[in-house]
């Protein structure tokens, strides 16, 4: 075994390679299903909305929104554009800016999106349903909203406090897609294209998951091209070191070792040994690193259990897999020596056994030890 680890060695950096390989790939194969979902909830869904973030919204609508946020976040992050504007690009883009003033989003990094959508999220809610609740109740709300700009900064928190915490009842996904819907009937208001927003998003998405997809295949071809010649070099090494071995063998150790086994040992075992390799590098590795990745994605969910029950069911029948075969295995290399010893027998012997009539009986033997080997085949198999 030590021999082996010291020939191994030299493919030490062809092994990291291939690991850093299958990592990446993992990482690709975990990103696909967050794709396909995001094409079906917000391609379909939320017609291409993924944030509840407004990219325009009327200025009416926007002042409604600075009573219940902070003013200085969000003025610091959108800029008013007037009816007066010369530039017909954004009269083009926005119609309504014919008839009335919109504030138009800057160019933002991801980290301030997520804060403004995080921001806007619940005054949006709030707004959108205003419609749908009782004239008492709307009244009392349209009020509040009223007042909200002649009360004290610490007055105004209190109450926009209270109005938010009537909707801490609601889980963060369903007020986001309550937010986002009511972006979708602004963008209406403005006069955006729905569609076009929607048909872009699920053609980018797609192209993205076209490209990872690719990006697989491409891991995968360079994975096994690597793996391959990996196990065949490392075979190759290593029957040398055995055939020099067994080539300074005295006479005694040749009779103890007994040829046939020194064939398998030379030929069938080491080429065990480059399956194993070739597997290890391409499923064994790539087992954990995938379940372990898909552990850690869902962990944060309420459904992260199921995937770490299944890891340890699938970890528990592997262990009891390997203890029930790994002793057929002994076996197996006992049941080859026997078949080549049976095989040189009768072919260096061939003369005597035609010679006494033996046919019969030397082709039971074989037989009986072919059949052997094929039965714990197909067991450990």
């Amino acid at each position: 075994m030590k021999q082996i680890f010291k020939i191994f060695k030299k493919y030490l950096l062809a092994l990291i390679l291939i690991i850093g390989l299958l990592y990446a790939q993992a990482m690709c194969d975990l990103a696909l299903p967050d794709y396909t979902s995001k094409i079906v909830n917000v391609g379909i869904q939320q017609n291409g909305i993924e944030l509840p973030l407004y990219e325009a919204v009327t200025e009416t609508k926007f002042n409604n929104i600075l009573t219940l946020v902070n003013q200085d976040k969000l003025l610091a992050n959108y800029e008013l554009v007037t009816t007066d504007t010369t530039d017909e690009k954004l009269k083009e883009e926005y119609p309504i800016l014919n008839t009335e003033n919109i504030y138009v989003l800057k160019s933002i990094d991801e980290a301030t999106t997520e804060e403004l959508a995080n921001i806007m999220t619940k005054p949006m809610v709030i707004l959108a349903n205003m419609s749908n609740i009782s004239e008492s109740d709307r009244a009392n709300l349209e009020a509040m909203l009223s007042v909200l700009p002649t009360l004290s900064l610490e007055e105004q928190e209190q109450v926009i406090n209270e109005i938010n915490s009537k909707l801490d009842v609601y889980e963060t996904s369903i007020l986001e897609q309550m937010a986002v819907n009511e972006v979708i009937n602004e963008y209406n208001t403005i006069g955006l294209d729905i569609s076009k927003i929607q048909n872009n998003y699920i053609l980018i998405t797609g192209l993205k998951m076209l490209g990872i997809s690719f990006l697989i295949m491409v891991i995968t071809a360079v994975t096994i091209l690597i793996s391959s010649k990996l196990a065949a070099n490392f075979g190759k090494d290593l029957r040398e070191k055995v055939f020099a071995k067994v080539m300074a063998y005295s006479s005694q150790e040749m009779e103890e070792m007994e040829t046939s086994s020194l064939i398998t040992r030379t030929t069938n075992d080491i080429q065990q040994v480059q399956i194993f390799i070739v597997m290890a590098t391409r499923m064994i590795f790539y087992a954990p690193i995938i379940g372990i990745g898909a552990f850690l994605k869902v962990s944060g969910n309420s459904m992260g259990w199921i995937i770490g029950l299944a890891i340890g069911l699938i970890l528990l029948v592997i262990i009891i897999l390997f203890s029930i075969v790994l002793p057929k295995f002994q076996t197996i290399q006992k049941r080859i020596d026997k078949l080549n010893l049976v095989a040189r027998e009768t072919l260096t012997g061939l003369p005597v056994i035609r010679a006494f009539g033996t046919e019969k009986h030397e082709i039971e033997r074989f037989d009986d030890a072919n059949t052997r080997l094929t039965n714990n085949y197909l067991f450990v198999s």
